[in-house]
């Protein structure tokens, strides 16, 4: 329903198909956080057990262990954690599953952006203190070098869409199949319970242009294609980077035999894509979009690098996405906007104000 709901609909018409439902989650290296050694030592410095980060500041402090450290115990030092900082969008989208674990939107419903709150400081924060823990040449990685560097072994842990646990338990491209787990997105400790709000960055959704000369033969391959049967055996499929969009894939029980050297990382991965789909923040879905993006992304670049404070850049952002909307039109893109946060308010995902 989310992505048929959120991401294929506009006021309550269904406009376009789902294909591929993108979702972010938390792959890491089953070896860095067996081994006895790392687990010790771990706990001696931070004082809790070495298991996948359940919040951001967990999954900061293990980034910080890991960097520099054989844990592998290959010979190898390697690197804490690896994320996408590319200009053009991939920045603003690490930043995001951080920012919505803090409770934030986009907008508040008079179209006041949310982007420079507690929140949002809180959010780059931390992507800039992970800046010290990453291979070189991050800032410049996109989706194919994030999960090499996750796949081959250089980084413990990787937050990607989730075609990359399909790649790393693929002994054909993967240096570390099958010591793969998966987990949802970190979160944040609100009233002494553990918040999670993963995100859904982009996706994909087939359409038909209206001048189209060949509408039936479109809609046929459409059909076809979104069969249950085909759906799963695309979703499952480490060759195609989709993701499943169907409830039919999510309820199939080939995940769990469908890698049998780690039948554990099946289960685990369906429940995780799961969970995650039917909590998870949609992308900004409103005219306008791209610029909104690549303003806050070239503005987040700037923090990462060290050319701004946090601050400033999300100060800067904010005044950027007032204009944008002044120009396109206030009222208009308020109208849009209340359109798309009504949908998400009834898959529950609300403003939720933070502070530490």
């Amino acid at each position: 329903p989310t992505y048929r709901n959120v991401y294929c609909s506009w006021e309550g018409k269904l406009l376009a198909i789902p294909w591929d439902g993108d979702q972010f989650n938390l792959f890491y290296n089953t070896v860095a956080f067996g081994r006895e050694e790392n687990k010790k030592a771990f706990k001696e410095k931070y004082g809790y057990e070495l298991n996948p980060p359940e919040t951001w500041e967990q999954y900061l402090q293990m980034a910080e262990f890991f960097n520099g450290r054989d844990w592998a115990g290959n010979g190898k030092l390697g690197y804490g954690t690896v994320e996408a900082w590319q200009r053009g969008g991939y920045a603003y989208w690490w930043w995001m599953a951080k920012f919505a674990a803090y409770g934030g939107v986009y907008f508040d419903e008079d179209m006041n952006p949310l982007i420079n709150t507690p929140a949002a400081r809180e959010a780059l924060g931390i992507t800039v203190k992970v800046a010290k823990f990453v291979p070189p040449g991050t800032a410049n990685f996109g989706y194919p070098e994030t999960e090499t560097a996750f796949i081959k072994g250089d980084a413990p842990m990787v937050i990607q869409w989730s075609s990359t646990g399909k790649a790393a338990m693929n002994p054909e491209t993967s240096s570390i199949a099958p010591n793969v787990g998966v987990s949802m997105l970190p979160g944040v400790m609100m009233d002494g319970k553990l918040f999670r709000r993963p995100v859904l960055p982009t996706g994909w959704a087939f359409g038909i242009p209206k001048y189209s000369k060949n509408k039936d033969i479109a809609i046929k391959i459409i059909e076809i294609l979104s069969r249950p049967e085909n759906a799963l055996k695309i979703a499952l499929d480490p060759a195609t980077a989709v993701d499943p969009w169907r409830i039919s894939s999510f309820d199939s029980e080939k995940w769990f035999t469908y890698w049998p050297e780690n039948e554990k990382f099946g289960k685990d991965f369906v429940k995780v894509q799961r969970e995650t789909v039917a909590t998870g923040l949609p992308d900004l879905q409103i005219p306008g979009t791209d610029e909104y993006l690549q303003s806050l992304d070239t503005q987040i670049s700037f923090a990462i690098s060290g050319q701004k404070s946090v601050e400033d850049a999300l100060a800067d952002a904010e005044k950027e996405w007032n204009a944008i909307t002044d120009r396109i039109g206030r009222e208009g893109q308020k109208a849009a906007w209340l359109k798309q946060y009504n949908s998400m308010k009834a898959v529950g995902i609300t403003y939720i104000p933070w502070n530490k």
